[in-house]
């Protein structure tokens, strides 16, 4: 709802100035009579329920659905998933050599991101690129 005026007055009398601070009053003016719960007319609003509503997500952004990422085609992305897979596999034969030696069976979080870094620099992959990330959850014993 919008409401158009156009005076021509002088700007000794009347400025870009006054206009805002006479939008801003009366922005002011409304929040404060609907805060008392008073329409326009300076009647009580109609009652309306308090049930709780369900939100399903909060936030100014929406998640980012699973898909192609943007930029790439079918190929490259292939190429990718052949490459996670590579260096998967590697990480994975790696950790098991290592757990052979070790007594505790269990490899510190500095020792893991190590092994897959090294596996990342053996298999040409940029270790910036966030798609080759690997937990170490996703490593399990066997």
């Amino acid at each position: 709802m919008g409401a158009k005026v156009q005076l021509n007055l002088p700007n000794s009398l009347w400025t870009a100035k006054d206009t805002a601070r006479l939008a801003s009053n009366t922005l002011a003016m409304i929040k404060l009579r609907t805060s008392e719960g008073l329409d326009a007319d300076r009647k009580p609003f109609k009652d309306y329920s308090i049930k709780p509503i369900y939100v399903a997500f909060r936030g100014a952004r929406l998640k980012p659905k699973g898909g192609r990422p943007t930029n790439t085609t079918h190929q490259e992305l292939a190429v990718k998933k052949q490459a996670k897979a590579d260096l998967m596999n590697k990480v994975a034969t790696d950790i098991l050599k290592l757990r052979e030696d070790m007594p505790l069976k269990r490899i510190s979080a500095v020792k893991f991101d190590s092994i897959v870094l090294q596996c990342q620099v053996g298999l040409d992959i940029k270790h910036e690129d966030s798609y080759f990330n690997i937990s170490r959850k996703t490593i399990q014993k066997e």
